[in-house]
Protein backbone atom coordinates (compact mmCIF):
# COMPACT_ATOMS: atom_id res chain seq x y z
CA UNK A 1 0.00 0.00 0.00
CA UNK A 2 1.55 3.19 -0.64
CA UNK A 3 1.60 5.91 1.88
CA UNK A 4 1.74 10.09 1.59
CA UNK A 5 4.54 12.07 0.94
CA UNK A 6 6.66 11.87 3.83
CA UNK A 7 5.47 9.05 5.38
CA UNK A 8 8.50 6.33 7.00
CA UNK A 9 8.50 3.26 8.97
CA UNK A 10 4.31 3.18 8.99
CA UNK A 11 4.67 4.86 12.75
CA UNK A 12 6.40 8.73 11.64
CA UNK A 13 5.50 11.20 10.03
CA UNK A 14 7.71 14.06 8.43
CA UNK A 15 6.83 17.34 6.82
CA UNK A 16 9.83 19.00 4.59
CA UNK A 17 9.58 21.72 7.39
CA UNK A 18 11.44 20.56 10.39
CA UNK A 19 10.17 23.05 12.88
CA UNK A 20 6.92 22.38 11.82
CA UNK A 21 3.92 20.33 13.74
CA UNK A 22 5.17 16.76 12.52
CA UNK A 23 8.74 18.15 13.00
CA UNK A 24 11.81 15.24 12.10
CA UNK A 25 12.81 12.69 14.39
CA UNK A 26 16.32 12.64 15.42
CA UNK A 27 18.35 9.68 13.93
CA UNK A 28 16.82 6.46 15.24
CA UNK A 29 13.91 7.53 16.89
CA UNK A 30 10.51 7.29 15.81
CA UNK A 31 7.13 8.91 16.43
CA UNK A 32 4.37 6.89 17.09
CA UNK A 33 1.01 8.15 15.01
CA UNK A 34 -0.80 9.07 18.19
CA UNK A 35 2.13 10.84 19.03
CA UNK A 36 2.35 12.77 15.27
CA UNK A 37 -1.49 13.52 15.69
CA UNK A 38 -0.85 14.93 19.70
CA UNK A 39 1.86 17.30 18.00
CA UNK A 40 -0.12 18.33 14.99
CA UNK A 41 -2.89 20.04 17.85
CA UNK A 42 -0.77 21.33 20.02
CA UNK A 43 0.32 23.56 16.92
CA UNK A 44 -3.36 24.27 16.48
CA UNK A 45 -3.97 22.13 13.17
CA UNK A 46 -6.84 20.25 12.49
CA UNK A 47 -7.42 16.49 11.71
CA UNK A 48 -9.74 14.12 10.86
CA UNK A 49 -10.58 10.56 10.19
CA UNK A 50 -11.05 9.51 6.89
CA UNK A 51 -10.94 6.03 7.27
CA UNK A 52 -10.67 3.27 10.39
CA UNK A 53 -11.38 -0.24 10.55
CA UNK A 54 -9.26 -3.36 12.34
CA UNK A 55 -6.39 -2.99 10.24
CA UNK A 56 -6.30 0.49 8.90
CA UNK A 57 -6.41 4.07 10.17
CA UNK A 58 -6.58 6.85 7.98
CA UNK A 59 -6.27 10.42 8.31
CA UNK A 60 -6.30 13.65 6.76
CA UNK A 61 -3.83 16.27 8.31
CA UNK A 62 -4.70 19.68 8.38
CA UNK A 63 -4.40 23.20 8.97
CA UNK A 64 -5.77 25.43 10.98
CA UNK A 65 -8.10 26.27 8.36
CA UNK A 66 -9.58 23.00 7.38
CA UNK A 67 -6.95 22.90 4.22
CA UNK A 68 -5.53 19.19 3.92
CA UNK A 69 -2.05 19.37 3.62
CA UNK A 70 -1.07 15.68 4.17
CA UNK A 71 -2.52 12.19 5.09
CA UNK A 72 -1.54 9.78 8.01
CA UNK A 73 -1.87 6.37 7.11
CA UNK A 74 -0.93 3.46 9.78
CA UNK A 75 -1.80 -0.37 10.79
CA UNK A 76 -0.88 0.86 14.71
CA UNK A 77 -3.23 -0.84 16.77
CA UNK A 78 -3.04 1.48 19.44
CA UNK A 79 -3.72 4.39 17.13
CA UNK A 80 -6.90 2.82 15.52
CA UNK A 81 -8.31 2.58 19.41
CA UNK A 82 -7.06 5.98 20.05
CA UNK A 83 -8.89 7.11 17.11
CA UNK A 84 -12.07 4.89 17.92
CA UNK A 85 -12.11 6.02 21.36
CA UNK A 86 -11.73 10.02 20.02
CA UNK A 87 -14.25 9.81 18.00
CA UNK A 88 -16.96 7.64 20.34
CA UNK A 89 -16.30 10.44 23.36
CA UNK A 90 -16.62 13.26 20.61
CA UNK A 91 -13.30 14.85 20.83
Amino acid sequence: MAHAPGWRDDAFMATSDPDGPTGRAPAGARNSPIEVLERWERHGALWRVRHVSDELAIVDLRTCHGEPVDRLESHDPELIEYLRRTVREGL
